[in-house]
């Protein structure tokens, strides 16, 4: 947003009291920058990045690190869960590498490509603190999972377990491999809004059986925000079932929460890295415990690669390698902030901004848990009367609120997920908003 822009919104709200709101603190005024063209070396070096970020409510730091993502003018964007867009900074580099491999074309593929791709494992792997040899490069959270699904060596009559919020995509890879392998699904019926960890810790151990062959766990539910408690729920299965398979959904929480990958105890997990790690689109990652490497068919044959490699999970054809590149950049701007801390609790006090002013207003049902470490950026409302898609035409139609309707067996309600590109004014937006209905 630039300084006439900023200007613009914030007479509007004005006009409208809202600096009077009590999330408005009186005492901060910030600006957002216009856009940022410079390399996150250049701001670094410069002091762009020496505000203190460990303070989630300190709107003047924050603006620094907001001012960093393209902003849209004609409406207000709180449905950051689909993708996160990218800084400015990365862009900027992302740029910078397509057009090096244009210019080269072939010639790049052939020389350089293979060394860019390393590096992106390297640095993805001092990320999580993981043996770069057990880190696959894929396109998304999807193929990572399908990639695992489908080429998991099942026999008829093996058991799995998966969540009955799991993302779509999983339940229909798991649906198909029953039909394709003879499986059997059982859904582990996961609280909405659980008071506590130990209720989903049992709503998974209720399930496990002596023919569990795999437990699938979502870290974050997309639907609702839920962080379920990942390492109790593995703890006890493993003394449940000591020889499951446990695969993790982390699509969602990798880089929107400090958690130490390094100690979790699963043996697969996929992600995306253009969701909360903010890379371009079209990365994500496949973790494996090195048992399971040979294990597993590829999406895609590779006779080039040892079947106890775990590039052999890479063959995709000719991809954008620029994308890959670009995840050093990416990886940066996250410790930039001061690391994942600080970056987790700015997104989590975005939230429980609009979030606790109405959980226990009437009419309203916040369908995501409040207890310590149990949600951050996303959460989910409903509103008694209106249908989801009701209520996200409400935000959009009168007050130009982007949403998105989630009509789901468990879940229906609106799911409303800001950004980093986001600040307490449209916490405030949406609050207004709701004080309408």
């Amino acid at each position: 947003m630039d300084r006439r822009s900023f200007m613009q919104y914030s007479s509007s709200l004005s006009l409208f009291g809202f600096f009077q709101h009590p999330l408005l603190a009186k005492d901060q005024e910030f600006t957002i920058q216009d856009g940022i063209r410079s390399s996150l070396n250049e701001l670094e070096s410069g002091g762009y990045f020496s505000e203190d970020f460990s303070d989630p409510t300190n709107e003047v730091a924050w603006a620094k690190i907001q001012s960093l993502f393209p902003r849209v003018e004609s409406f207000c964007q709180l449905e950051n869960g689909y993708f996160s867009h990218t800084s400015l900074p990365v862009r900027k580099y992302h740029q910078e590498r397509e057009d090096y491999i244009q210019s080269r074309s072939s010639w790049f593929m052939r020389r350089e490509q293979e060394a860019s791709i390393e590096k992106g494992r390297t640095d993805l792997a001092g990320f999580f603190t993981w043996d770069p040899e057990n880190l696959a490069l894929t396109r998304n959270t999807t193929e990572g999972l399908n990639t695992v699904i489908s080429g998991f060596p099942w026999k008829r009559g093996d058991e799995v377990i998966i969540g009955d919020q799991d993302y779509g995509s999983m339940n229909e890879a798991f649906e198909q491999a029953a039909q394709r392998f003879g499986i059997q699904l059982k859904v582990a019926k996961i609280p909405l809004v659980p008071n506590n960890g130990d209720e989903v810790v049992a709503a998974y151990l209720k399930e496990i059986g002596p023919k569990t062959r795999m437990l699938h766990l979502t870290h974050m539910i997309n639907l609702t925000g839920q962080i379920i408690p990942l390492d109790p729920v593995i703890k006890a299965a493993r003394a449940e079932k000591n020889d499951l398979c446990i695969v993790v959904d982390a699509a969602h929480s990798v880089a929107q929460i400090d958690y130490n990958w390094n100690e979790c105890d699963a043996d697969i997990v996929a992600g995306s890295l253009h969701k909360w790690m903010c890379n371009p689109l079209g990365l994500g990652f496949l973790y494996l415990k090195t048992p399971w490497i040979p294990q597993i068919w590829p999406l895609m044959a590779d006779r080039s690669m040892p079947q106890t490699n775990i590039r052999r999970f890479e063959h995709v054809g000719t991809r954008p390698v620029q994308t890959i590149e670009a995840l050093s950049e990416a990886i940066k701007l996250n410790a930039l902030m001061g690391g994942l801390k600080n970056k987790e609790n700015r997104l989590r006090h975005l939230q429980q901004s609009w979030t606790n002013e109405f959980r226990t207003a009437g009419g309203f049902s916040i369908n995501t848990p409040s207890y310590p470490g149990s949600s951050c950026a996303l959460a989910n409302v409903s509103v008694k009367g209106k249908s989801p898609d009701e209520l996200a035409a409400y935000f959009w139609e009168k007050h130009q609120i982007f949403t998105v309707a989630i009509n789901h067996p468990v879940v229906k309600g609106v799911r409303i997920t800001p950004h980093l590109s986001n600040d307490i004014r449209d916490i405030v937006k949406l609050v207004r908003a709701m004080e309408g209905l």
